[in-house]
């Protein structure tokens, strides 16, 4: 794997993960041997700023898909190849 490849080169200092590529995260799984690692689960960005501003989002959205106005505080991405469009909040 690239990744160990890369944590293992001592110019690499820290290597923060955010999602597991696995859940649950297999405690065997030879990236947990580094003292360097730190995986946090999905929801470490989960605080009151976070959803407050994810409310005012898709209120904000809410409102212009109602009174028919360009969407702003989103994008779009890979809208054609995509089920259902992606958004990213900007």
């Amino acid at each position: 794997m690239m990744l160990l490849q890369v944590i293992s080169n001592p110019a690499t200092q820290t290597l923060l993960i955010d999602v597991a590529w696995s859940e649950p995260f297999d405690p065997d799984d030879p990236i947990l041997k580094f003292p360097n690692v730190l995986i946090t689960p999905h929801v470490a960005g989960v605080t009151e700023h976070s959803y407050r501003s994810m409310a005012k989002v898709v209120g904000d959205v809410a409102i212009q898909l109602r009174e028919g106005t360009p969407l702003t505080g989103i994008e779009v991405v890979n809208c054609s190849k995509a089920m259902y469009p992606l958004y990213l909040v900007s």
